[in-house]
């Protein structure tokens, strides 16, 4: 699990704001950026009329996950008439909107994508908005502008093929955006691929620092990257970690310089195999999906240059996502396969089946598990979530649907209260305090 010194680092929070129960959901995986909290005595067991605190209508689709700093709530939609992008403030207590701020125009919706499903990120001051235009916005907690850039304005446009959608990663004083594309199309044939690389910019200007190239021989779809960047957490040294493009790739976190590559997961060269789930890092290994579900692999943290199939830790076939990124929780590797409806419990060491669950219905699962008060949260396209036991067991304690459709977007937590969004509402579940 990621150390609570990395997320003050991540944030340059102070501990006073914290409590073991009242924490902050900043970025899109959470407080430890693994897709868990601390929080006890959570909601269990509600319907969208029954332990609901609120429920704020959106008036708009996003995948992006609902982001929580104390008593604001932030989030982004997408109109379905003008495709009119929005960011958007809440009143953690009572759902009505503080502020919204226009942030231009959507590309059309691509396969459930719309440039609304990058999560804002929050750092107790600043709230960072992120469209898959390429444009940014930055605002203090009022709702003034900082700053406005466009990404893709100054790099060249992003060629993915179905919309950019990575969120930025807060670490350490700085972000990190992976841009991974090349799908070009049959208009394009014949034009040079663009650039993939990772951008490092400061939080307070929107100014780069750096940006490092990252080379891939990847063909086809296969450049395009729909991941987020993530933190190895070591003792010498941290590195920022991406995932796509054939390959993961460990950089330095003051350079970007390349410190490590695996081997590709695409021996096969398939210019099919986009890659959609982050990384999970975990007690100085980095687990990694292969796309399309082929396979779940773990790799050390402490190797340089170029690693090969020998240096992995461990590689699993068995249930295993293609856009659902593992969490973790007491010691238990929990991995949702989302198209196959099945959930397993391993042990994150060894790779090893300790427990697993179908879950009953049809409809697929993009958003990712949440791990909590030894709970897992899920949420499905349909707009069902299931909660169950984090352990090896996987009972399931409750299920309940939500009366519409949900994006993808994951069930965040804090302050004692979840947040579920579906297609055109956040639900905020318990007593909002």
């Amino acid at each position: 699990m990621v150390r609570r010194s990395m997320f003050l680092l991540s944030l340059g929070a102070i501990l006073g704001l914290f409590s073991a129960q009242a924490e902050n959901w900043a970025q899109w995986r959470g407080p430890y950026l693994n897709g868990t909290t601390t929080e006890k005595n959570l909601p269990e067991r509600w319907s969208p009329t029954e332990n609901i605190a609120w429920v704020a209508d959106l008036a708009g689709k996003s995948g992006g996950t609902p982001i929580i700093w104390e008593d604001q709530v932030f989030v982004t939609a997408c109109s379905e008439e003008t495709k009119a992008l929005r960011a958007i403030c809440l009143d953690r207590k009572t759902g009505g909107v503080l502020w919204q701020r226009e942030a231009g125009t959507s590309f059309s919706e691509k396969r459930g994508n719309l440039a609304s499903s990058p999560s804002p990120v929050v750092d107790g001051e600043k709230v960072y908005f992120t469209f898959g235009t390429g444009r940014m916005m930055a605002f203090d907690l009022g709702g003034r502008m900082l700053w406005d850039r466009n990404v893709a304005e100054k790099y060249g446009e992003f060629h993915i093929q179905f919309g950019y959608s990575s969120t930025p990663l807060l670490y350490g004083g700085k972000f990190y955006l992976p841009v991974l594309h090349g799908w070009m199309g049959r208009s394009d044939r014949g034009k040079p691929i663009p650039d993939s690389y990772l951008l490092c910019f400061r939080p307070n200007t929107g100014e780069d620092i750096w940006r490092q190239i990252r080379e891939t021989d990847a063909q086809g779809e296969s450049y395009d990257g729909y991941t987020s960047a993530m933190v190895l957490e070591r003792k010498e040294g941290d590195q920022i970690v991406v995932n796509g493009g054939n390959y993961v790739t460990g950089h330095d976190p003051e350079t970007g310089e390349e410190l490590w590559r695996s081997d590709s997961y695409n021996k096969k060269q398939d210019k099919w195999y986009r890659t959609v789930a982050s990384v999970l890092c975990v007690d100085g290994m980095v687990i990694a999906v292969e796309p399309k579900g082929h396979s779940l692999f773990a790799l050390p943290g402490d190797k340089r240059g170029q690693l090969t199939q020998e240096d992995r830790i461990w590689t699993v076939t068995d249930s295993t996502p293609d856009v659902c990124v593992p969490t973790i929780w007491k010691g238990k590797l929990f991995v949702l396969d989302g198209a196959r409806r099945k959930i397993t419990c391993r042990n994150p060491k060894t790779g090893e089946l300790l427990g697993s669950l179908f879950l009953e219905g049809r409809a697929a699962f993009y958003a990712s598990p949440i791990a909590a008060d030894g709970r897992l949260y899920l949420i499905n396209l349909h707009g069902e979530c299931i909660v169950l036991s984090a352990d090896k067991k996987l009972e399931e304690l409750h299920r309940v649907s939500m009366e519409e459709p949900a994006y993808g977007s994951s069930i965040s937590i804090s302050q004692g209260n979840l947040y579920i969004r579906t297609d055109s509402k956040l639900y905020c579940v318990g007593t909002a305090k």
